[in-house]
């Protein structure tokens, strides 16, 4: 598992991962896939501010369980528009992008998380 990017949204972090085009849009095949990640991730998103002394860079490090990453189920995908979605029993919202090659992107409750605000940068 691979994750691209991420960033934080008031109460949730949203990752990019993996391009799972090579599964040819079969759902089964997906869901195993996510379904076995490997490792917890540790991810350090930030987000840019700005105030009267300029533009800042807040650096957030969370620690996301890699059972948060989990909960796939291939029966579950719904078309929404451009991408297929569903909700695992952990409040994470799986979606799939084919039209960026399948790429998943994770939409994770903040609750749960252990977070700490660690570096800000001027």
């Amino acid at each position: 598992m691979n994750v691209k990017s991420g960033k934080i949204r008031r109460e949730s972090l949203v990752l990019s991962g993996h391009r799972l085009g090579r599964f040819q849009g079969d759902f089964g095949a997906i869901s195993d896939y996510l379904n076995t990640p490997v490792a917890d991730i540790i991810a350090v998103p930030h987000e840019a501010r700005e105030d009267a002394t300029g533009r800042h860079h807040i650096y957030t490090t969370l620690y996301i369980p890699k059972e948060m990453l989990q909960g796939a189920d291939a029966t579950r995908w719904e078309r929404q528009g451009a991408q297929y979605i569903q909700t695992s029993d952990k409040s994470v919202l799986f979606s799939l992008r084919p039209a960026m090659s399948w790429q998943i992107w994770w939409t994770i409750p903040i609750r749960g998380l252990v977070s700490e605000r660690a570096l800000q940068i001027t």
